[in-house]
Formats: structure tokens, C-alpha cells, sequence
């Protein structure tokens, strides 16, 4: 038969395709959950109008860290009725964990053991200076190799040196050339390779005005630096061990960037150990130096110190001011 086409009659709409319907989950495949499943993502909304309460959420312990502190977040969620633990990952079915009554104390528990590992590495310096009726010996170390034997050997405390870092890294001579950035670098590397070491870092003349200060103290102190030495010198320093050329800030400029770093530690729950050095005897006089030492404890220096001092009474004067503070 022929067919007749007739362009002036429009053809029939031909019928939309319905789309095939899904399959629907395989048995013990896991997919489709249902919202009553405890895989499902009980973080999602609930569908308007549903009567179904949502799992509960809790805060769980992610870590101890090295101050004691824990550091909470919400990690997943938790069924009480069929006491399934739901990671942020919950669709995976391999994070899919029983949990115990016990874990979280159970976890605490052994970060907090020893009062060693709960234990801030400037609360220990602090107890070490605090405790101790003689001079601690206090190496320098440059890496973190010398930071290791240097613990390894039994020393408590050690100096992390900017003269031996820079000589160590760059391979010149301690004039400012090594940076903030580097010194931190180091720092880091040095706490990481050492267990209970407490590390009191060379922080030079903070790198700049009182805001690189405060960057420096907050940097050190994240680093997990138990001290912090700031001196008095202008920008560039100069090596301590330089006979010929030596400066200092004026006073006014000198109490703002102690000032700045005593304020930053009390913000901090840290608290590192802020140590003031002053360069004042060698660049003008002993009087000079004197006057910044009784300055820097009354800001709230833990701890000072004077370069240069020469003789056994210099050192009984300046030893007066810290039994008298």
C-alpha cells in the first residue's frame, strides 16, 4: 500500500517515551538507605513535615593535644538505639564502627596518665626554673638533629641559637640575615624530633615594630617553643659577640616591644616563657642596662638578660633587681 502524505493535515503527536522506572536497592548492597538507617547522613534536613527525629549529635574528642587541651569537634553522629557511630563519611560503609561507653574516657584516660604528657612545654620550663636551686645547663642546637642529642644526652632545656641557625642554614653570619620564616621552620623541626625537650628560641628583636612581635610570639608558641628571647637591639642587629658595634632602641621603643610580647603571651593559653634580653651595657652603660632589666619585670618578664656582664658584681646587681621583683 502507498501511503498519502498531506502537507496542510498535521501529523498526530506520537507519544513521549515514559522514562523507565529506577530499580530499587539490591539486598545487602546498602544503597537506598532510608532515612531511619543510621548510614544515611543524619546530618541532612528531614523532609518537611516528618515526625522522625533526627540521630542526635555529639562532640567527640579529636585529639590531646601537647598542652593538655583537648581538641573538640563534631566528628559524626551517634545512635543511641543502635549504638552505631557515623563518621562525616558516613556513606562509607567502612567507617561504619561500634562504639563502646568507654571510649572517650577511656581516651583521656591515657592522654592524661602522667602529668608529664599533660604538661605544656612552658609550664615544664616553668616548673624546671621554678624547682630548681642551681643554674640549668642550657645548649645551643641549630637542628634537629642537635636538638636530639642534645635531649639524648640529658639536658632539660636547650637554646635555639640564631647565631648557630644562621650559621647552620645559611651559612653566614648571625647580622639578621636569617628570617623570621626560616627560624620558624627550624623550630618546628626541632620540637618534632625531640620528646620532653624544652626549647627557649633566639627571637631576635622580633623582626620588625611590635606587630611582627606579636606575630612572632603567637608563631613560636603554636610552634610549641617553650621560651621566647627578645631583645633591645635596632633593626638590623647585630651579633651579641661583636665588640665594635653595638645598638639599642630607645627606651620608649624598648618597653612597647616587651610590652607587646608579655600581652601576647597572656592572650595565649600557652603561655610561653618570655625571656627580655638587654644589649644596653655594652652599646651605653651598665646604669642603662639596669634601668631596661627593672623595666622588663615590671612588664612581666619571666625571665632576663643582660649581655656582656663581666664581672661577679655586675652579675650580683643585676641578680638584686630579679630577687627584689
Amino acid at each position: 500500500h502507498f501511503c498519502h502524505h498531506d502537507p496542510l493535515r498535521s501529523p498526530s503527536p506520537s507519544p513521549r517515551p515514559q522514562p523507565r522506572p529506577r530499580p530499587g536497592p539490591r539486598p545487602g548492597r546498602g544503597g537506598g538507605r532510608k532515612e531511619s538507617d543510621p548510614r544515611a547522613r543524619p546530618w541532612d534536613p528531614l523532609p518537611a513535615g516528618s515526625t522522625q527525629r533526627k540521630t542526635q549529635a555529639v562532640v567527640r574528642i579529636h585529639s590531646i593535644g601537647w598542652d593538655g587541651e583537648e581538641r573538640m569537634g563534631v566528628m559524626g553522629y551517634y545512635d543511641a538505639k543502635k549504638g552505631l557511630w557515623t563518621t562525616s563519611r558516613g556513606h562509607n560503609r567502612l567507617h561504619h564502627m561500634k562504639m563502646r561507653p568507654s571510649v572517650r574516657a577511656g581516651i583521656r584516660a591515657r592522654a592524661l596518665s602522667s602529668g608529664e604528657e599533660a604538661m605544656s612545654p612552658s609550664s615544664r620550663l616553668r616548673r624546671l626554673l621554678h624547682e630548681s636551686s642551681e643554674a640549668l645547663a642550657c645548649p645551643c642546637c641549630h637542628d634537629a638533629l642537635s636538638a636530639k642529642l642534645i635531649e639524648r644526652a640529658g639536658f632539660e632545656v636547650a637554646f635555639v641559637s640564631g647565631f648557630t641557625t644562621s650559621a647552620s642554614r645559611l651559612g653566614a653570619p648571625d647580622a639578621q640575615l636569617i628570617t623570621y620564616s626560616e627560624m620558624l621552620d627550624e623550630s618546628r623541626a626541632m620540637k618534632e624530633a625531640t620528646k620532653e625537650l624544652c626549647l627557649i628560641v633566639d627571637a631576635d628583636n622580633g623582626y620588625g615594630n611590635v606587630l611582627n612581635v606579636r606575630r612572632a610570639v603567637e608563631g613560636y608558641a603554636r610552634a610549641g617553643m617553650a621560651g621566647i628571647l627578645l631583645e633591645d637591639q635596632v633593626n638590623p642587629k647585630s651579633c651579641g659577640h661583636v665588640l665594635d658595634r653595638k645598638e639599642v632602641v630607645s627606651r620608649e621603643e624598648c618597653v612597647a616591644r616587651l610590652k607587646m610580647a608579655t600581652d601576647t603571651r597572656d592572650e595565649m593559653g600557652s603561655r610561653p616563657v618570655v625571656i627580655g634580653r638587654t644589649d644596653a651595657k655594652r652599646a651605653e652603660s651598665m646604669e642603662e642596662a639596669l634601668w631596661r632589666v627593672e623595666a622588663f619585670l615590671d612588664l612581666g618578664c619571666d625571665a632576663v638578660f643582660v649581655d656582656a656582664l663581666e664581672t661577679r658584681e655586675e652579675m650580683n646587681q643585676v641578680a638584686g633587681l630579679v630577687r627584689g621583683a
